[in-house]
């Protein structure tokens, strides 16, 4: 995109145009225009007290808590009448020096069970050697299904500034769905 704006290049996006395909809050617009329906945009604030912004909101319609292992067991008690979606796996911090590619699972799917998780979320990287990674998350959402918990995957790209694009995210659910993912 950067080039093709710097040179005036006129097919594809420009630099400008980007955030319509980045960003999951832009493309609301472009869903409503295809008749697809999406969930409301909110900007989650909380992670100042996760506790307490969970406390606030038990009593509301959501259905649902996605969290970490760390925020499931402090809050367990507000998520007692919510559904428990657990995320399994990490790869770092934004404040890390370089973006890693391997989202390992460091959640069982044991503890998730013990945990009363009604699913877990993991991701997958794919692009760069990412031979061994898909193996590894294979055999993770095995593990998951013996026990009957029914597995998210979330795609990223091994080149993060990439996510985004159709390419990665069509071949990574092609991927996550030959791997076994109830859902992309």
């Amino acid at each position: 995109a950067w080039l093709r704006t710097e040179f005036n290049i006129t097919t594809g996006p420009k630099s400008e145009d980007m955030n319509k395909i980045k960003f999951k809050s832009a493309m609301k617009e472009y869903y409503a225009k295809a008749g697809l329906p999406t969930a409301r945009y909110h900007l989650v604030e909380g992670l100042e007290d996760p506790v307490g912004k969970i406390e606030k909101l038990k009593d509301t319609k959501l259905d649902a808590f996605l969290v970490n292992i760390g925020i499931a067991n402090l809050a367990e008690e507000q998520m007692l009448n919510k559904k428990l979606i657990l995320r399994t796996s990490a790869g770092g911090s934004f404040l890390a020096s370089e973006f890693s590619s391997m989202q390992r699972n460091h959640v069982s799917p044991e503890v998730a069970l013990a945990m009363g998780a009604d699913a877990v979320v993991m991701m997958i990287t794919i692009g760069g050697a990412d031979y061994n990674y898909i193996q590894d998350c294979a055999a993770a959402i095995d593990r998951y299904h013996r026990l009957c918990i029914p597995v998210i995957v979330e795609v990223l790209a091994d080149d993060f500034d990439k996510t985004q694009s159709f390419e990665i995210q069509a071949n990574g659910a092609r991927i996550a769905a030959e791997l076994g993912a109830d859902v992309v």
